[in-house]
């Protein structure tokens, strides 16, 4: 421990801003070699050709647990076998490889839906647009036939007097 005034010397050194300070570290080797060894153990790589799934192991099905929520509100884990085994590797690849090209066909379905349904909502502005000049012309011919109307009047009017 330090005295009172050895850290008030200190303080004093520091807030001075002494060029070199007269404290003596241990060296970085002598630090390092105080410091305890932990051994961490190293995991063997493990690759083999069976895939990704450790619990699938050669031909015996998987073992697949369930939870089970019973009337009394306790939960029961319960083992279920199933029934097929799994099927050969070239029968996998062969489903992967449809379920990719199902894929693809389905993304190239999206697409065409998508550019039609834009194609379709410029053909419904454009309908829209000769609606309502049509409706404008209709409006127009109703009023001019009014007008003739009325002129027609006036003039069996005039006629007969």
């Amino acid at each position: 421990m330090c005295s009172k005034e050895q850290l008030n010397e200190i303080m004093d050194k520091i807030h001075m801003g002494l060029p070199k300070c007269n404290i003596k570290l241990p060296a970085w080797d002598n630090l390092t070699s105080a410091l305890p060894r932990l051994h961490i153990p190293v995991m063997p790589a493990v690759r083999n050709r069976r895939g990704w799934c450790g619990c699938l192991q050669d031909d015996e099905p998987p073992e697949i647990t369930y939870c089970v929520v019973e009337n009394t509100g306790t939960l029961t884990l319960q083992a279920l076998t199933p029934t097929q085994p799994m099927p050969p590797q070239d029968e996998l690849d062969s489903k992967f490889a449809e379920l990719v090209t199902l894929q693809k066909e389905n993304q190239e379905l999206q697409s065409t839906a998508k550019l039609a349904q834009s194609e379709l909502d410029i053909a419904l502005g454009a309908h829209e647009s000769q609606k309502q000049v049509l409706l404008t012309l209709n409006q127009q011919l109703v009023s001019r036939i009014q007008e003739l109307a009325t002129i027609h009047d006036e003039i069996t009017t005039a006629l007969q007097t």
